[in-house]
């Protein structure tokens, strides 16, 4: 079993980045304090900052679902949030709002939007650069009542965001630069005006707990302290608690955050290279505790409940998934179950496991349900497959955004 040497983490903590600050909250901490969801909301695309993917308060349905409304429109969904009694999906098409209940439309925008999140009656959109020539991108917060604009922003260009996260007093967000190369950014922006707090030249994923950074990028997986950080910083850059070289890692998902510690999917190294695994890392150090039999090409984000992880493992090559209930106390695995087709994701809603994806590269999509002992529920097929945060379940209903631009609400019979 890998994990990092103490002389391994030293020899990364002095790594160099650069940080800015755009005039606000001087000399004082943007907290990094988060919330709890409210029942009969998903407002993240990992459900929380924390990314745990599981909301305690969802009760989908253990039978087959039905259709309660379905709508088509002219957009390809990335993802889709739900508070309020409101549904946003999100993606290349811009924002689309519609009645939870009945699926009414609400509002529209049009854009290209790399991610969003919700807070406080507020959604917080990342647009994406439309080429490399753009100079630009545009960060815009609506009211979710009814589309109305609050702010526009703009910043440097970014052609791909990993994550956005809410906290009390910013709203940050983690992805890559368009140029020059794969430069990696993360950026606080604070939620009354947009403007930029501060910066890091680390992660295109991110998670917050406990007023504590987590960033991930190809080759690195660090800790920031913020809350011991005054601003404006000048000469002086933030340095990482602490930086793991994560030469095996897979970084384009981001990590999920306990007391128990961070799991994340990551890339086998050894004879088993390129073979991919689900891990548990130190809150403190970064160091690896434990890492699960390899699977696939790619490993998801685990959702967590309590002690248990669900992951989705991906065997890209050959059209095979799994689906895995590991103990998140020694990754001891206590069951899984193999599907044919892709698996993007797991989330747990209630005592049902969710997972999605499709039957094969371009293929139609897929949603399965399972019980918490692997027994399976339902599976149904889409015309096209969700989009890649395209699932959410509050309360009694599971939504569905698709890549094909359809919005579903699933229930009971």
């Amino acid at each position: 079993m890998y994990a990092p040497s103490r002389r391994s983490l030293l020899a990364t903590g002095g790594a160099v980045f650069s940080a800015s600050l755009a005039g606000c909250l001087e000399s004082e901490v943007a907290s990094l304090e988060t919330t709890a969801p409210e029942p009969g909301s998903w407002p993240l695309t990992h459900y929380d900052a924390g990314n745990s993917s599981y909301n305690e308060h969802a009760d989908p349905p253990e039978g087959e679902p039905d259709v309660r409304w379905r709508i088509e429109t002219d957009q390809a969904f990335t993802g889709v949030l739900v508070a309020d009694g409101t549904v946003v999906g999100y993606g290349d098409g811009g924002l689309h709002a519609v009645d939870l209940e009945d699926g009414d439309s609400r509002w529209n925008r049009d854009g290209e939007i790399g991610t969003a999140g919700i807070a406080d009656g507020t959604v917080y959109a990342a647009g994406v650069a439309d080429d490399e020539d753009d100079e630009e991108s545009e960060f815009a917060a609506f009211e979710l009542a009814d589309g109305e604009t609050v702010w526009t922003a703009s910043s440097d260009p970014q052609r791909w965001f990993g994550s956005l996260l809410v906290a009390e007093e910013v709203v940050i967000t983690a992805g890559a630069m368009a140029a020059p190369g794969y430069d990696t950014r993360t950026a606080a922006r604070d939620r009354t005006d947009g403007e930029i707090v501060w910066t890091l030249e680390s992660g295109i994923v991110a998670g917050l707990s406990d007023s504590m950074l987590y960033t991930r990028a190809p080759g690195e997986f660090s800790r920031f302290d913020m809350a011991d950080t005054t601003f404006p910083w000048s000469e002086t850059d933030p340095e990482p608690v602490w930086q793991v070289d994560m030469r095996e890692s897979q970084a384009t998902h981001p990590p999920a955050i306990t007391h128990r510690g961070l799991f994340a999917g990551r890339v086998t190294s050894g004879p088993l290279y390129g073979r991919a695994a689900a891990a548990r890392y130190e809150l403190s150090s970064g160091q690896m505790w434990w890492s699960t039999e390899p699977r696939g090409t790619r490993a998801s984000t685990p959702a967590l409940v309590g002690g248990a992880g669900y992951v989705a493992q991906t065997d890209t090559g050959s059209d095979r998934g799994y689906i895995t209930e590991i103990d998140v106390d020694d990754g001891g695995e206590q069951w899984h179950v193999e599907i044919d087709g892709w698996v993007t994701k797991t989330l747990v809603a209630g005592d049902v496991v969710l997972a999605f994806g499709q039957t094969e590269r371009d293929g139609d999509g897929l949603l399965f349900a399972f019980d918490r002992e692997g027994s399976d529920l339902w599976t149904l097929e889409f015309d096209s497959p969700p989009g890649w945060r395209g699932v959410a379940a509050v309360e009694e209903t599971i939504i569905v955004a698709t890549e094909g631009g359809e919005l579903l609400a699933l229930e009971a019979p």
